[in-house]
């Protein structure tokens, strides 16, 4: 009878002993975490930050399930092994995945009522692109227009630049001086930071507000990670490149250290891009304009024209950059947390390629033309407050602040002034975002947003031979440059039953813009200062029929607006065919009115159809 305990007691040790298993990516092989894993008892265990779990107390007598809601269930017959890899499948495609975009909360992608696309971090990470740009292209549904390697101006639904809205981490970049033409920001978000980008196609300005007519681009970054028990968390990740077409040499180094209640998240890149090459062969009968047959070389003060050797070579237009970015996340309690984020990018001065090729009377018309130095700064704050009460769920405000530095620098072949247009942005905003489930089947998010914009606008010429300096022309107002919104706005959600989701929202935005004119040597205007106050109302209503099995069809008709800003109202511009922009009060805001049908079925996750048609309006474009 001793005999047989003592067995029993053996077997149960050896059943109970400690085995870990390693959940992974088949893709990317890096650790899954919050996968499940359980037995036929129902009892389950959860894989940590770095997709481990120990499986000693489950029952291994016969197979184990492993689920994550992003992956191809799996089961398996546990080994004796002590520690065990398990890959999983993504499921490439799916309309219940969670997505943040549309109302600043999670909610699935299959009540939402728009055309709306996710770029995760495995997949920007499996593309290896060089910049944010490229990232943005390679999905497909996004132009991106390129006048140089250092550029990228994103095109949704044939809106660029100011008509369509960038937003990093719930805080939007554009800001004064967007203007209409191509426009290189998305560069200075550093790929490498990001965990996933949403893509919102048509107005969005119920939610979002300004120039978000072509659609919306929410860049999300990574987050530091907090451990889940006692132990330090430590995560690195590393990479460099290479790129023969330009001789890109990258570096990139990021690493999280995490505790319970604080962690930090470390991310640098480096970049260096060479000039670029393209390739020999040429389309019969067509002028290759991007063939750099002559460059500028300048020796003492004397321009020169020099023979390329290799017109396949684009003299003078590579440059490097360097992003740095730093999350801190902190716990002070059960439903309250912190996060600062800081972002930093700066470029060396970008060559302008397609003015650096431009030929007048048989010779190249510039010898210089650089966008300066290209610097982002941005500080944030960001709390969140997930405590339930009588009027919200969650709330969540964030206080940032941006810096923009853009110059523009140019000099004509044979000129020795040099010009310097410099542009400084500061910008201030709030937001405060709170979403409320009323009953099961409602849901109401509402906020409010207010930006402060300031421009400093300053212009000199150099003599390259001299050195001597002298006042040029402003781009806008060399006074004090301000935009100011405000803004409310509310939506709601009914699901009327399981299949059936009915949508609407509504906002109010008033901005106000002043510029003053302080130096008006250059161009005599009959004014010192120029103001304008408008105010926008926006709506949007949205139906959208779903099925369980990853089937939708949705309606939509909404509005969107973009109001004036410093570079519509007070911007001076002499372009060369002598045809001068003059500072304008009397522009009103652009509206866009949008009507949208869509269809969409995903196929075993694996395979996703999609018909979308749309008619929009626009009024009053700028």
């Amino acid at each position: 009878m001793n005999i047989k305990l003592t067995v029993l007691l053996v077997f149960m040790a050896i059943g109970a002993s400690s085995q870990t298993i390693l959940i992974r990516d088949q893709s990317t092989r890096e650790g899954i975490p919050k996968a499940i894993i359980a037995d036929k008892d129902n009892n389950y265990v959860e894989t940590d930050q770095k997709g481990k779990a120990d499986i000693g107390t489950l029952n291994k007598l016969d197979s184990l399930s492993i689920r994550h809601i992003g992956y191809f269930s799996k089961k398996i017959l546990a080994s004796g092994e002590t520690e065990i890899s398990i890959d999983l499948i993504s499921k490439i495609i799916e309309l219940n995945e969670v997505v943040f975009t549309p109302n600043k909360s999670a909610e699935n992608l299959i009540d939402v009522p728009y055309k709306m696309e996710i770029i995760k971090a495995k997949n920007i990470e499996f593309g290896n692109q060089p910049t944010s740009a490229e990232v943005l292209q390679n999905t497909g549904s996004v132009f991106v227009q390129k006048s140089q390697m250092g550029g990228g101006s994103p095109v949704m639904r044939g809106f660029e630049a100011n008509k369509t809205l960038i937003v990093v981490d719930g805080i939007r970049m554009n800001n004064a001086i967007y203007r209409g033409g191509h426009l290189q920001d998305v560069i200075t978000l550093d790929a490498n930071m990001l965990d996933r980008i949403e893509l919102q196609f048509g107005p969005s300005s119920t939610i979002y507000g300004s120039d978000a007519l072509g659609g919306v681009m929410h860049f999300y970054s990574k987050n530091a990670s907090f451990s889940d028990n006692d132990k330090l968390l430590v995560k690195t990740n590393a990479m460099t490149r290479y790129a023969s077409t330009n001789n890109e040499t990258t570096g990139h180094l990021d690493f999280n250290l995490g505790w319970k209640n604080i962690a930090f998240l470390t991310n640098v890149t480096y970049s260096n891009f060479d000039d670029l090459r393209s390739g020999n062969t040429k389309l019969t009968g067509y002028t290759n304009k991007w063939d750099r047959d002559y460059y500028v070389a300048t020796t003492n003060g004397v321009d020169s024209m020099i023979a390329n050797p290799d017109p396949n070579v684009q003299k003078g237009s590579g440059y490097k950059q360097l992003d740095l970015m730093q999350r801190v996340a902190i716990k002070t309690g059960k439903y309250l947390s912190h996060n600062l984020n800081f972002q930093s990018s700066q470029s060396s001065d970008i060559p302008r390629y397609d003015r650096l090729t431009e030929y007048a009377s048989g010779k190249l018309r510039f010898a210089e033309w650089n966008y300066g130095p290209q610097k982002r700064l941005l500080g944030a704050y960001t709390l969140n407050y997930d405590q339930k009460n009588l009027f919200t769920d969650n709330i969540k405000v964030i206080l940032a602040y941006q810096k923009i530095n853009q110059d523009r620098i140019s000099r004509r072949f044979k000129n020795p002034v040099r010009t310097s247009q410099n542009e400084e942005v500061t910008v201030l905003s709030a937001n405060v975002d709170a979403f409320k489930k009323i009953k099961p089947a409602h849901e109401l998010h509402y906020g409010i947003e207010i930006t402060d914009n300031n421009v400093n606008s300053t212009a000199f010429s150099t003599n390259i031979s001299t050195g001597a300096e002298t006042p040029a022309a402003t781009r806008y107002a060399d006074g004090k440059n301000q935009m100011s919104t405000i803004a409310a706005y509310a939506s709601h959600a009914w699901e009327a039953n399981k299949n059936f989701v009915v949508s609407s929202g509504v906002r109010y935005t008033y901005n106000n813009l002043k510029s003053e004119f302080k130096d008006k040597t250059f161009f005599n205007f009959p004014f010192n200062t120029i103001e304008q106050k408008s105010q926008a109302v926006t709506g949007s209503l949205g139906l959208t029929w779903k099925e369980d099995n990853d089937y939708k069809v949705y309606l939509t008709a909404n509005t969107g607006f973009r109001t004036p800003n410093i570079d519509d109202m007070s911007k001076v511009f002499e372009s060369s065919n002598n045809i001068l922009i003059v500072p304008n009060p009397d522009i009103k805001p652009e509206y866009l009115y949008n009507f949208e049908m869509g269809l969409v079925k995903v196929v075993q996750k694996k395979f996703k159809f999609e018909m979308v048609g749309f008619y929009s309006i626009l009024e009053n474009a700028l």
